[in-house]
């Protein structure tokens, strides 16, 4: 039962924490997951954006078993994100962003996580 969010299922707020949901549905399932987000941007110069992001993560029920992935608890944890945008020309852009998910009570283990990822792309346009 419950909601299918069918065309949804793309890391809405971050690629690390949607490697966590398998265990509760599945990827990109965002269920009984609450969140309190703060961020702040800086464009220094016209081709660079900086970004940083907190989201405070908490669940609205504790699972339903204590287990080797869950916990207790109902606070998720707190992730923490850096992005860098690069626009060198309309054809030329990138970004770099890093991600670090400090887990709270609702799981059983509280090791960090980590993402980090640096992407450039080139459009090539062409009349057809």
């Amino acid at each position: 039962g419950g909601w299918d969010p069918l065309f949804s299922r793309w890391p809405k707020w971050s690629e690390l924490y949607i490697y966590s949901q398998p265990a509760e549905k599945g990827v990109g399932y965002w269920t009984n997951t609450g969140m309190v987000e703060a961020e702040v941007r800086v464009s220094p110069f016209p081709f660079l954006d900086l970004r940083g992001t907190y989201y405070h993560m908490a669940a609205f029920q504790a699972p339903a078993a204590v287990n080797g992935t869950f916990g207790a608890g109902k606070n998720r944890g707190d992730l923490w994100q850096a992005r860098l945008d690069l626009k060198l020309d309309e054809r030329l852009k990138g970004h770099v962003l890093y991600e670090r998910l400090s887990p709270g009570d609702f799981y059983s283990v509280r090791n960090p996580g980590y993402f980090f990822r640096m992407e450039m792309t080139y459009t090539f346009r062409a009349r057809i």
